[in-house]
């Protein structure tokens, strides 16, 4: 495997990782018709000391499809635990908004 954009070799983690990911990689390169790494080469990843932190991270997480223009607002995103974190279902965080 090549080196990675830092420069620095992949560990056996991000090997395997890009392993997994290059046939999605290739597909979504060329449904795009473009060419080169759809992923970022490193991760970062950090423990959370506080549950300020913690609460902070979830928050960005939940408004991510928000900024990305994906929803209106959190709870509209299928996909997120919003709703179940705010303990409400899809339908009764529509109703709430709606009333």
């Amino acid at each position: 495997m090549r080196a990675g954009a830092s420069g620095n070799d992949f560990t056996g983690h991000e090997v395997g990782a890009r392993c997994r990911l290059a046939p999605t990689e290739h597909a979504v390169n060329q449904r795009r018709g473009a060419d080169g790494e759809l992923w970022q080469p490193r991760f970062f990843d950090r423990a959370l000391r506080t549950v300020k932190e913690y609460n902070e991270k979830v928050e960005y997480i939940h408004l991510n499809p928000v900024r990305a223009g994906l929803v209106s607002h959190p709870e509209d995103c299928r996909w997120s635990s919003y709703n179940e974190c705010a303990g409400m279902s899809g339908d009764e965080s529509v109703s709430r908004r709606t009333v």
